[in-house]
């Protein structure tokens, strides 16, 4: 019965270290099924915000599609404007081709009067330049007789001085040869 005993206690140790493996492989079977759903919600919330953010994606490239399309409509109102305008531009720079032609024949003529009225200006110019040298010289000779004029007045007046001294000093001898005259001497004729 011992080795009986004993081997229903090796049994029973055999079982129990079964149950032992058992309940730890469920242990670890929980644990992994608890990283695994863990792991699960995690790549669901990832894919829930990635899903969020490619419906963005999506909402904010039609948005920028549909802003496209009207800059591309706008884009094209205003080219089709720009083409109108340009043809527009384009008759009045042929326009005024034509009348920078004339302008320039009409340069052309007046040129050729422009140098012959140069070249009566430098004659003219010229008659003035001798004009104002005779003026000049003229100006001078009269500045000279105005001085020679002065000097002349000057010795005038000095010979008019030298006069009156000489008849007052005559006088004051006459008055002293004759002697003291009562004023009713007639006067000598």
């Amino acid at each position: 019965m011992r080795a009986h005993m004993s081997d229903d206690q090796d049994l029973a140790a055999e079982t129990l270290d079964l149950v032992r493996q058992a309940a730890e492989t469920l242990h670890r079977s929980e644990d992994r099924a608890a990283e695994t759903e863990e792991r699960a919600r995690t790549i669901i919330r990832q894919a829930k915000e990635e899903l969020r953010l490619a419906e963005k994606l999506l909402h904010d490239t039609e948005a920028a599609r549909a802003a496209a399309e009207a800059h591309a409509q706008q884009t094209n109102l205003k080219l089709s404007e720009a083409t109108t305008d340009l043809k527009v531009a384009e008759a009045r720079i042929r326009e005024i081709a034509t009348k920078l032609a004339s302008a320039e024949a009409e340069a052309h003529e007046y040129k050729g009067k422009l140098e012959a009225a140069e070249q009566e200006l430098g004659a003219a110019q010229a008659r003035i330049v001798t004009i104002e040298t005779t003026c000049i010289n003229a100006e001078k000779r009269a500045a000279a007789a105005e001085d020679r004029a002065a000097e002349a007045e000057n010795g005038f007046r000095t010979i008019q001085d030298a006069i009156r001294s000489l008849l007052a000093e005559r006088n004051d001898r006459a008055d002293e040869t004759n002697p003291a005259d009562d004023g009713l001497s007639a006067p000598a004729s």
